[in-house]
């Protein structure tokens, strides 16, 4: 169900963002040459949430007594905001992953 959340919370930022951009390029008359970029974002935004709405019904479907062993798998994130939403462990700051753009 954490999967599940942070896809929700995910898919509202995405929305945020596409917002945003929708409405720069708007005012920027520039929609024609970026409207491909815009629609794959619309893309990314709806597959987020149908990504989170797919885990929480998965998530719904698994027994609480049922273990998954995440060992491995959690090897593979980088990112300690999306380890600790992921593994229920908080951290107060928010990284950025590898590269730290701003």
């Amino acid at each position: 169900m954490r999967l599940a959340t942070r896809l929700d919370r995910l898919a509202a930022v995405s929305l945020a963002i596409e917002d945003a951009v929708g409405r720069n390029i708007a005012r920027a008359g520039a929609l024609g040459r970026d409207a491909e970029t815009l629609q794959k974002l619309d893309d990314l935004v709806q597959s987020l949430a149908g990504l989170g709405a797919y885990a929480a019904a998965l998530a719904d479907r698994v027994d609480a007594h049922q273990v998954i062993d995440t060992g491995d798998a959690k090897k593979v994130i980088q990112q300690r905001s999306l380890l600790g939403t992921l593994t229920d462990i908080q951290h107060d700051d928010v990284d950025s992953g590898i590269a730290d753009f701003f």
